[in-house]
């Protein structure tokens, strides 16, 4: 028992960092790489209509919903865009508001979080691009 929970915890401080993709709903990934997601990155892309988005390219989206599995790491991409988002949101007006849904319990401590918070309440006085987590 010992030994796997060492060799789990070695492995959650040994994950790699990934470039992760974004699939709309109803549309399956293309999985033709072995089983493994085409690098819609590749240059190869642009000849399969690929609709895989990354992060960077979900600006356009007002609202999106991370759905997965329990322990592929979504918490984990999240925290990564959010430290990301915070260092880019400095140079501009834009807000970056995180909220842990699992610390929060029901959907009014969520909304209350987010749009009772100090921080929102002075970004709608600004009116720029707001983000949350």
């Amino acid at each position: 028992m010992a030994l796997a929970l060492n060799l789990d915890d070695a492995a959650n401080t040994a994950a790699r960092p990934c470039r992760r993709f974004w699939v709309p709903r109803g549309a399956a990934p293309d999985l033709s790489d072995d089983g493994f997601l085409f690098d819609p990155d590749s240059p190869r892309a642009v000849f399969r209509g690929a609709l895989e988005i990354s992060f960077e390219g979900l600006v356009a989206f007002p609202v999106l919903a991370l759905l997965g599995e329990p322990g592929i790491r979504k918490s984990t991409a999240l925290e990564v865009e959010d430290t990301r988002l915070r260092g880019a949101a400095r140079q501009s007006d834009e807000l970056v508001l995180s909220t842990n849904l699992a610390a929060c319990g029901t959907d009014i401590t969520v909304c209350r979080n987010i749009f009772e918070s100090r921080q929102f309440r002075a970004w709608r006085k600004v009116g720029a691009h707001c983000i949350s987590f």
